[in-house]
């Protein structure tokens, strides 16, 4: 899995920096796409399921067609097309149907397809679309009425008719079960260096979490439990968000947290007095700040990484930056077996990275041309 991940490119190990022209051109591609979508509207009710499939096509093979033809600097509008593309297909060509299973089956397959093969391999958006996709389907299948009819059909066997084949509760249940998996592939693809994957998957899994942590509170008659459950999944978040240096994640916990707490408490005490409510939330509080600091290990000084001497700046002209290979190791050289000097970017990102003997710093260098790595 992790070759697969490797062989995917840089999008799968870095998350890309947004940039003023890639925001700027998938806008654009977007405003074509609604284009489209208007042109089939607009057309005989008998044919707008074709021209939608059509116009639908018509951008999936424009969007491949930039991929390969023109810059890298245009790949967010490929991208774009393709994910608007294959949704337009999909929709129009079932749009008949009375459940949403195969449609959505259709699209989870699809993004997933191009997000491992083909020129927009390793775009975190199809595969944050493939998993919502995923999540749906789900969603749809364990939620329906337990019959095998419909478009999608698993043979003459039936699930049983209970409270966790339908209503609400699946919802809860499966989109708690879907959002730890998540995380915890999270965690694990964030350990690894995959951040650029891990990022699909934590989108995903903290909005399913989320709404399988409240719906499974809503399903229990006791407010001391719901108030329990969600400082759990804060903490759940928290550490996630953590591991892989996520702040959305990891303050997302943090708010989770807080409700579970001011939900407890307010069960615990009579809220009509408020200077005892209040008492309590300072003891609460106070008590979690000073065992955070004094009973948690001290966080450890990253060491300070030296400036590349002057001497030693980036390669001349005479000397070009040497390329960077497509495949990347699947973590960096090990800092005792690296020299200090300018190296391959292990990261992918640039032509060369200065070592100091120690760590890898974020000073790079280009065709002969030195910068700061931000990204670092």
């Amino acid at each position: 899995m992790l070759e697969f991940l490797t062989d995917l490119g840089p999008e799968a190990r870095e998350r890309p920096d947004p940039t003023m022209k890639g925001s700027m051109v998938a806008a654009a591609a977007v405003l074509a796409m609604v284009g489209l979508l208007a042109i089939a509207i607009d057309s005989n009710d008998s044919e707008t399921n074709f021209v939608g499939i059509g116009l639908g096509l018509l951008a999936l093979a424009a969007g491949h067609g930039a991929l390969v033809a023109l810059p890298a600097n245009v790949r967010p509008a490929g991208v774009a097309l393709i994910a608007l593309g294959t949704a337009t297909t999909v929709g129009f060509a079932f749009d008949n149907l009375d459940s949403a299973a195969l449609p959505l089956f259709l699209l989870a397959a699809a993004y997933g397809i191009q997000w491992a093969l083909g020129p927009a391999r390793g775009a975190s958006v199809l595969l944050t679309l493939g998993l919502l996709s995923t999540w749906a389907f789900m969603l749809d299948i364990a939620a329906g009425d337990g019959s095998s009819s419909g478009p999608l059909s698993f043979g003459d066997v039936s699930a049983p008719d209970s409270a966790f084949t339908n209503g609400d509760e699946t919802v809860s249940y499966l989109s708690l079960i879907l959002g730890i998996i998540l995380l915890l592939g999270t965690r694990l693809l964030d350990g690894r260096g995959f951040h650029g994957t891990a990022t699909s998957a934590v989108i995903v899994g903290d909005i399913a979490f989320v709404v399988g942590v409240f719906g499974v509170v809503a399903v229990f008659d006791d407010d001391a439990l719901g108030s329990i459950i969600v400082i759990v999944a804060g903490l759940v978040l928290a550490f996630v968000g953590a591991g892989g240096e996520r702040r959305f994640t990891t303050w997302l916990g943090g708010i989770g947290f807080l409700i579970g707490l001011l939900a407890l408490l307010t069960t615990a005490v009579n809220l009509d007095e408020a200077t005892q409510f209040g008492i309590a939330a300072v003891v609460v509080g106070a008590g979690i700040v000073l065992g955070v600091a004094f009973l948690a290990p001290p966080a450890t000084a990253e060491p300070i990484t030296a400036e590349p001497p002057a001497a030693a700046a980036a390669p001349t002209s005479a000397v070009a930056a040497p390329a960077v290979s497509e495949e990347l190791p699947a973590s960096p050289p090990v800092a005792e077996e690296t020299e200090q000097g300018w190296h391959p970017d292990p990261a992918g990102r640039h032509g060369l990275r200065w070592h100091d003997g120690t760590a890898w710093t974020n000073h790079v260098a280009d065709n002969g041309e030195t910068s700061t790595d931000e990204g670092v």
